[in-house]
Parts: C-alpha cells; structure tokens; sequence
C-alpha cells in the first residue's frame, strides 16, 4: 500500500542556460503558452512559467548551468507532485520512517490554487522531489 496518495503532477521546473533559446523551443516548438516571465535588473527574462495543460514547466535561467556530459548524470531540478492534504508532522513522520532524506521541511506559499505547503525530499538519486499540499 502506497504511503502517499498523489493527485495530480504539478509542475518541472528546468534549468536553462539560454532562456530566449529556450523559450523558442516551448512555446514554439512544443506550443507551450507563457503564463509567467520574472525579469532580472536589465529585464531579460530570468524565470518563467509555461502552461502545459494544467501542469506548468519553469524555465530557471542560470548562466553557468551545463548539462553533464554522460546521460546518466543527468537531471532536472526537481518534480513536484501534489498530494491529498495530511498533517505535516504525520508526512514528516513518514518520511523518516522510510528513511527519505528531507531538504527542507516545509515552504509555506501562496498560488492560483491558494495556500500550500511544501517538503522537498531527495529521490534514491538524489534527484529533488517536492510534495506539494493544498490544506483545506
């Protein structure tokens, strides 16, 4: 029996060294539509929200970012993934039960859907994974 009961995928969140280069090929390439553009001091895009559906893809620009040379290096920043609401002492809990590593216990933040939380926890790659809930 699962331990978690996700709902749905929320969101990928990438990280990109060319964000106009790569914002060509989302949106019009695979036809995603900008929901969202952060701009840095000189406004250049800096971070940005593709709709995927009801899902979003974030394009996270960083310069330096280079994709390991060997496939299985690489990664994506994290996946979010959104679950049935639960005290976060019980996910905690769990969490620690399964040994999972936690990176951080809680991010409280605000959205289109409203109040979330957040845990971010490590996939046995160590690829991030964020548990995302909507308390009622």
């Amino acid at each position: 029996m699962p331990v978690l009961k996700p709902e749905m995928l929320d969101h990928v969140n990438i990280k990109v060294r060319d964000m106009h280069a790569s914002m060509d090929f989302y949106t019009r390439f695979l036809g995603l539509d900008v929901s969202s553009v952060s701009r840095d001091e000189e406004g250049e895009p800096d971070f940005v929200g593709l709709a995927a559906g009801p899902q979003t893809v974030y394009l996270s620009r960083n310069r330096e970012f280079r994709s390991p040379p060997n496939v299985p290096d690489r990664g994506l920043n994290h996946i979010c993934v959104v679950v049935e609401p639960m005290e976060l002492d019980d996910l905690l809990q769990k969490l620690r039960d399964e040994g999972i590593p936690v990176r951080l216990k809680a991010a409280h933040r605000r959205d289109e859907r409203g109040a979330s939380v957040s845990t971010y926890v490590e996939d046995p790659d160590g690829h991030g994974v964020e548990i995302k809930q909507y308390p009622g």
